[in-house]
């Protein structure tokens, strides 16, 4: 294949004679970026051309040897390659100092670098890393990991209007305090994840205005004013349990000081909270919630199936208000002939629910999943639609048993038959979607429009339609 410019022969040949436009445009029709790689290694104006594609994805380096590759890469053309490099994230540890040399020279001369994801931690990690990433001016997503309190002045000297965070404390470290630290992001940041964080302030001096999404793991986070004090717009907020075990006593002390400081500032509204009963609960996230997510309800055993448990989850459906719920039932810790108890307490405003429920303990492994989605205007009404009373969880690897009758009933009927079963044992059950092991789902409509009274089949795009923006 010719570079431009180049004399053609009247030889006989196979060669297609293409115009440089229409090779680029080709490059951006590849697949995979091994067919990129492949299709630039056949000539120098291919892999000229292709070098943009590269770098269109993460750049994700896992070892200190690929680190210096790709530097050097960078760097034999700069500021040409360097100028494509938007996204990088080097998920290792510069072990060389001829890779450390090289790194800070790609950082310094990346002017275009917006995404940048880095590992923190390492005692012996060579301090001007972090002085060169907290000189960077155009950085927007910022990833971090297993950050220690010693280079916490990274990010309170960082220059960046960064608006997306994604932070990891280290476990054994001197814990801290997100809004404290991330203080020069206050103006631009609309995302945040942290893991190990811990309120340390009662009263924050820095707001997030443009702040609308947080993701809270494992973080301290036992009071709510001073999250609803710095992040004042908040409206997707997902929050789990830091510790296995709680006392019940100083979960319900939590949450009355929660619900006194809510009398003088509150979130009037959100549209998404995912996050787990004992955490909402402590909380007492008292707004209208548009979606309330609580994955792995649990019901059985000793130490989660009991009256307080069950307390706990309908104080939550009371306090948020949620008008779309959605549950994930573990068959090993939840016995399904409880959820018509566990939904007594639904109120008013509940208009969708939605349940998935793993037959499989696994749930990457194939499983046979069934979800049930109800529109319901009053759930209290609403009776459990199982062919079984206890489902069963089965795990790959585990020794030989005789298939529970729930599980045989799933796998041999036909998905009409199961909508049929449904309509005549659940009255309130208008929508069933289905999805068993190696098929597609599929979707019914329980009061629909047929002389016999059947379920009616409903395609991919009227579910959709249905579901609207509560998609599985």
């Amino acid at each position: 294949m010719d570079e431009p410019g180049a004399s053609s022969t009247n030889a006989p040949s196979t060669q297609v004679h293409l115009n440089y436009d229409v090779l680029v445009s080709l490059l951006s029709h590849l697949d995979s970026f091994q067919d990129l790689l492949s299709f630039m290694s056949t000539c120098r104006l291919l892999r000229t051309a292709g070098i943009p594609y590269i770098f269109e994805t993460r750049m994700e380096i896992c070892s200190d040897k690929k680190l210096a590759s790709l530097c050097r890469f960078l760097l034999a053309d700069n500021p040409r390659r360097l100028g494509f490099l938007k996204q990088l994230a080097v998920l290792t540890y510069p072990d060389s100092q001829e890779t450390v040399e090289l790194y800070l020279q790609v950082l310094k001369l990346a002017e275009r670098l917006e995404e940048i994801e880095v590992w923190c931690g390492l005692p012996s990690l060579d301090s001007r890393i972090y002085t060169t990433l907290s000189n960077l001016t155009t950085i927007k997503t910022l990833t971090i990991r297993n950050l220690l309190f010693r280079e916490a002045a990274l990010l309170r000297r960082m220059r960046s209007p960064v608006e997306k965070v994604d932070i990891s404390f280290q476990y054994y470290d001197q814990p801290v305090d997100p809004v404290w630290l991330l203080h020069k992001f206050a103006p631009t940041l609309e995302t945040l994840r942290v893991v190990l964080g811990i309120q340390q302030r009662d009263t924050p001096t820095t707001v997030y205005p443009r702040l609308h999404s947080l993701v809270a793991e494992s973080c301290i986070f036992e009071k709510i004013g001073p999250l609803i004090d710095a992040f004042p717009n908040l409206c997707d907020l997902t929050i789990f349990s830091y510790r296995d075990e709680e006392s019940i006593d100083e979960v319900a002390i939590d949450r009355r000081a929660n619900q006194e400081a809510q009398r003088s500032r509150c979130w009037s509204a959100m549209e998404r909270v995912l996050g787990d009963v004992l955490m909402l609960y402590r909380l007492g996230l008292n707004c209208s919630v548009r979606r309330l997510e609580i994955p792995w309800l649990e019901s059985t055993g000793a130490d989660r199936w009991t009256p307080s448990f069950h307390d706990m989850f309908s104080a939550v459906l009371s306090d948020t208000r949620p008008s779309t719920l959605t549950l994930i039932l573990r068959p090993a810790v939840f016995d399904i002939s409880q959820f018509p108890a566990f939904m007594k307490a639904a109120p008013e405003s509940l208009e969708k629910l939605i349940v998935t429920t793993y037959i499989t303990g696994d749930i990457n492994a194939e499983s046979v999943i069934v979800k049930y989605y109800i529109d319901c205007a009053h759930v209290a009404a609403y009776h459990t639609p199982c062919p079984s009373r206890q489902w069963y969880d089965s795990r790959r690897g585990s020794a030989p048993r005789d298939p529970h009758p729930t599980e045989l009933y799933l796998k041999q009927a036909s998905a009409h038959q199961l909508a049929q079963r449904l309509l005549q044992t659940s009255p309130s059950l208008r929508y069933f979607f289905l999805e068993l092991a190696g098929q597609e789902m599929s979707y019914w409509q329980l009061d629909g429009i047929s002389a016999q009274g059947a379920p009616v089949a409903l395609s991919a795009h009227a579910a959709g339609q249905v579901m609207g923006v509560d998609r599985f």
